[in-house]
């Protein structure tokens, strides 16, 4: 372990989309339990009286959700790029109620996809599945249920001793300048709120990577890309270049024939990139959740190695931002004394005229 740069391996920061891969593993766990009350065929409905039991939101599985397929954003809320409910805004303060009330929400869209067709990127599925996974095991929908299932169910068999902390979600330049105001009191966003410490997030990586988490069967069916197989085009993520191609359960799986081939291009075409990669998983075999704003941790199967590499880049530039500010008030004072002095000096009167008022403004007569 070596820490080369900014961030130190022990110091806590945002890890973005990493949170998605914690959330699914504490998911994953509930399911592989001896006694399962969950499955990959669990649907919304056999939890919430609320959601539809017919048309595509009925049709919505456990694994389209962890596969972001779900299609519960339709049309209208990627369109504005709207997240609606599961996100709410970073000011804003949630209720004891408002993980159910924003199910209830979700069950009334409308436009839902057919599921397992459009791989939606965003918080809407993780936020659904998460509520069943607790409803499953009994326990009530609140951001302590879920902090203590994430402790319990990743964070101690991975040996971290320290509580999984959530913090408000924000991006966007005004997180960089600080313009976004005090963070609401919310439930904890499971798809990108997560703060954790690169050592932390290197140890549930080495423990998924070498089945100290999942049984060997369930590691497999984690690692599959099965639900992406009738995916024909992506709604939201990045580019190939970043490691993305198929979504398999909370995670990317990546192909460097089609990062290679397609690039920075965004949207990109999905059969092409399929036909690029082939019908095996490419090599080498490269499973990631790419946080853009946080941290980026990846397994690479083909060779046994992980790597966590945290990139909280808003937190340099802020730092470095508030040293210029600090340096400009002194170095501005000092100059604006300077400026008054060499500007601002009573005018030497000229010889013969009068250093009164009405004798200099007054009539020429």
């Amino acid at each position: 372990e070596q820490s080369n740069g900014f961030i130190d391996l022990d110091e806590p920061y945002s890890v973005a989309s990493e949170t998605k891969v914690i959330t699914a593993l504490a998911i994953y766990r509930v399911m592989a339990k001896p006694v399962p009350t969950l499955s990959l065929l669990s649907k919304p409905s056999d939890f919430f009286p609320d959601w539809p039991t017919t048309g595509n939101a009925g049709k919505i599985t456990m694994a389209h959700l962890l596969a972001f397929t779900s299609g519960i954003a339709g049309t209208a809320y990627k369109a504005e790029k709207n997240e609606g409910c599961a996100r709410p805004g970073y000011s804003e303060s949630t209720g004891d109620d408002y993980w159910m009330t924003c199910i209830k929400e979700m069950a009334k869209y409308d436009d839902m996809l057919e599921p397992g067709t459009v791989m939606q990127y965003g918080p809407w599925h993780l936020m659904v599945a998460a509520g069943m996974a607790l409803k499953s095991l009994g326990r009530p929908l609140s951001g302590e249920s879920w902090i203590s299932l994430v402790r319990e169910e990743v964070y101690m068999p991975a040996g971290i001793t320290e509580q999984p902390e959530y913090k408000a979600v924000t991006f966007g330049i005004s997180s960089v300048l600080g313009f976004q105001g005090e963070p609401g009191d919310q439930l904890p966003d499971v798809s990108g709120g997560m703060v954790m410490t690169g050592r932390q997030l290197g140890k549930v990586t080495q423990a998924v990577q070498f089945g100290q988490l999942l049984p060997a069967v369930w590691l497999q069916r984690f690692l599959s890309d099965d639900d992406a197989n009738s995916v024909t085009r992506h709604e939201g993520g990045s580019a190939l270049s970043c490691g993305t191609w198929r979504y398999t359960q909370g995670h990317w799986m990546s192909c460097d024939a089609a990062a290679e081939k397609l690039g920075d291009l965004n949207p990109w075409p999905v059969e092409e990139a399929n036909a690029l990669c082939g019908e095996d998983p490419p090599t080498p075999k490269i499973h990631h959740s790419v946080g853009m704003f946080g941290a980026y941790a990846w397994m690479d199967l083909t060779t046994g190695c992980y790597g966590v590499f945290m990139h909280q880049w808003d937190v340099r530039l802020m730092s470095q931002l508030e040293l210029a500010f600090g340096l400009c008030w002194p170095i501005g004072a000092v100059v604006g004394i300077l400026f008054a002095m060499l500007c601002c000096r009573p005018p030497e009167a000229d010889a013969g005229s009068s250093v009164e008022g009405e004798g200099l403004l007054g009539d020429k007569t």
